[in-house]
């Protein structure tokens, strides 16, 4: 029924024959073809240029290495504060606050002073510099929901990475034994 009316309508509009529209129709679909031949290619050449630009940038980014170490931190002052390895049961703001301290500057000072960075990275006398350095290489993790904390260092050299990551550790530990001490003698000053 369609094709009567769409017959009817172009002898009335003066088309003779159905050939014209037939030829007229096939010169449109070869056309659309050509044009969507056209696209298809424009965007696998986009796809393989992105991908050639990703290649290039990741072999021209020098190679990095993480060390990384997990501690269990105790909220309690109980015995034994620390404990590397996994465990599990406290999470909130103090554990937060725990992180923080990991990148404070005093506690990047003393793996400056431990690691002798500033000797090892030629930075003359510059403490201030290597701990603005290893800041940028130290980043601490929470897992939420546990008492533990992911210390992660990066480097181009994989024993840097993993020396490092140990000496934040350490330092770490040292700060909060001493603060627990503190607060330990603190309270036996009280009583």
């Amino acid at each position: 029924m369609g094709f009567v009316v769409f017959s009817l309508f172009n002898v009335a509009m003066g088309l003779s024959s159905r050939s014209e529209t037939d030829t007229l129709f096939q010169m449109s679909t070869v056309g659309d073809r050509r044009q969507l031949e056209l696209y298809g290619l424009s965007i696998l050449l986009t796809f393989l240029l992105v991908c050639l630009a990703a290649l290039i940038i990741v072999n021209l980014l020098e190679k990095q290495y993480v060390g990384r170490v997990k501690l269990q931190v105790h909220h309690d002052s109980k015995d034994p504060i620390f404990e590397r390895g996994y465990g599990g049961g406290f999470s909130g703001t103090w554990l937060e606050t725990e992180v923080k301290i990991i990148t404070a500057r005093e506690t990047l000072l003393r793996v400056v002073r431990a690691q002798n960075l500033v000797k090892k990275w030629n930075l003359g006398n510059d403490e201030n510099l290597a701990v603005d350095r290893l800041s940028k290489m130290v980043e601490p993790n929470e897992e939420r929901g546990t008492e533990m904390i992911t210390i992660e260092v990066y480097s181009p050299k994989p024993e840097e990475a993993a020396a490092l990551a140990n000496a934040v550790a350490d330092a770490y530990e040292e700060r909060r034994k001493e603060y627990e001490k503190g607060r330990s003698s603190g309270a036996v000053d009280v009583l």
